[in-house]
């Protein structure tokens, strides 16, 4: 029967995993620049996986069969030849593209292997962790495109610039040229005016050389105007590359319509400093248990946005692979976790997160919460109050009385008739400069305005949020990353 849940599923499957090899496929044109660079792999990689999206939805046969089966391993070995071709062509993107599916594709030979082999492994998912190399060795690539591209745009202003000062040196020049010319003749003309004629051929070949100079300075204005709309193009593949990374970076968040399904009267003010951000939100529902997070990781923009793809992927492994949902535990392997992926104690590197947690419970009426840097705002039957975090971030420099951190955990309780409403938050918010002495907003400031609009709807609430901290930034330059979460219970 057609209407089958077979029928469902293998159409939801086919759909699926179209929309997938698409969406691959446009990453690595883009990113390997393939029309521009390589375009007759181009057209070449995209006949093929049109070709290969088209068997999924031909009748079915033993050959069509045949085909799919091997649709997978045909694209991989296309892939990569395409990865090796452009790395033999001198592609500055691809050895990071070669590395990424390399690492995906030994995990998951690795997998193969041990069950071909039959070896227990229940620790490592060598799959998941060759996937988690391959999102980060394409975030480097992605970096490091980003980072060639800003080289280029800085040469290019050099350029522009040192073109300006020539310029105006040949302008001067001119100038100075005219105005000696001009007495020269003026001279010439009082003490020989019966040479009239000798007067005006010397005004005319006086004209000739202006009319010289003005195409000379035309071609010059032409050359800047073109060195302009350089800038202009790379200033806007720059952007682009970034906007690319921010979908990234929002495809691996929760979306409000997922959080509002449990907690229907929420709200999530994200006002990044530049396009993408160094905090991020976390969600994940545990049956009778929702976990809620915010993190500020260390920097904005883009190195902090690769922070925090890390710590949205460490989290869900945290929870969903191990299985702990005790919040002090979850920052203390987050924290491990941290250190081990960015090796602190070999690179000596400081990068790591501030960040609050917590668990509801409502069905018990229970709140749990555990912080590093970053406290917890709560708001219960109109009393404001406030739970400080541990004062040692996640990752980030060695203790040097110990290495394995522990987080403090706290239990509130909470009726269903109480009117409960709780706030996480990262720094942006009260370390924005601004007002009339411009100085900072504070945490007092923000802890004032929470308590006076906690009774108002939260889409209310969130409004009032963003313009009060419009007006107070006023003229100035937003600092830092900012993001708050609220929900009422």
């Amino acid at each position: 029967m057609t209407n089958s849940p077979n029928f469902y599923y293998e159409y939801v499957y086919k759909l699926v995993s179209t929309l997938f090899d698409l969406s691959y496929l446009w990453f690595v044109v883009k990113y390997l620049e393939t029309k521009k660079r390589h375009p007759k792999w181009h057209i070449f990689l995209q006949t093929m996986v049109y070709l290969f999206v088209l068997l999924r939805f031909l009748p079915s046969s033993e050959f069509i069969k045949y085909l799919n089966n091997i649709r997978l391993q045909v694209t991989l070995f296309l892939y990569f030849v395409l990865g090796f071709w452009a790395w033999y062509k001198q592609n500055p993107f691809a050895i990071f593209f070669i590395l990424a599916d390399s690492v995906f594709l030994l995990g998951i030979i690795a997998n193969i292997a041990l069950d071909i082999f039959k070896i227990s492994n229940d620790i490592f998912n060598f799959g998941d962790i060759g996937l988690i190399l391959q999102q980060i060795f394409f975030a480097v690539g992605l970096a490091t495109k980003i980072n060639i591209l800003n080289k280029e745009k800085q040469e290019t202003q050099k350029l522009f610039v040192l073109q300006l000062e020539e310029n105006q040196r040949i302008k001067d020049q001119i100038n100075e040229e005219l105005e000696r010319k001009v007495k020269e003749r003026t001279l010439e003309i009082k003490e020989k005016q019966i040479k009239i004629g000798e007067y005006n051929e010397e005004l005319l070949q006086m004209n000739e050389e202006m009319k010289q100079t003005n195409e000379e300075i035309r071609s010059t204005l032409e050359f800047a105007e073109n060195q302009t709309k350089i800038i202009t193009n790379k200033n806007k593949h720059l952007t682009d590359s970034i906007n690319y990374a921010l979908r990234i970076q929002t495809a691996l968040l929760p979306t409000e319509d997922e959080i509002q399904k449990h907690f229907p009267e929420m709200f999530i003010l994200n006002k990044p400093k530049d396009i993408v951000s160094g905090d991020f939100y976390w969600f994940e529902d545990k049956k009778d248990v929702q976990i809620l997070a915010v993190a500020d990781c260390t920097g904005h923009g883009v190195p902090g946005a690769l922070m925090s793809m890390l710590g949205v992927e460490i989290l869900d492994k945290i929870v969903n692979e191990h299985h702990i949902l005790d919040v002090r535990w979850i920052l203390y392997a987050l924290n491990i976790e941290i250190r081990k992926v960015l090796k602190s104690e070999q690179t000596k590197t400081h990068d790591g997160m501030d960040i609050c947690i917590v668990s509801v419970d409502r069905k018990h009426g229970i709140l749990e919460y555990a912080g590093a840097m970053n406290p917890f705002f709560f708001i219960q039957n109109h009393v404001f109050n406030q739970i400080r975090a541990n004062k040692y971030p996640i990752g980030g420099r060695i203790m040097k009385e110990k290495q394995e951190r522990e987080y403090e955990k706290h239990t509130i309780m909470f009726e269903k008739e109480d009117h409960f409403v709780f706030y996480l938050c990262s720094d942006g918010y009260q370390d924005q400069f601004g007002g009339e002495k411009g100085g900072k907003f504070m945490v007092k400031k923000l802890k004032e305005l929470l308590f006076e609009i906690h009774e108002k709807e939260l889409f209310e609430q969130k409004l009032i949020l963003d313009s009060t901290f419009d007006l107070w930034k006023n003229n100035e330059e937003q600092v830092d990353d900012v993001l708050i979460m609220g929900i009422k219970i």
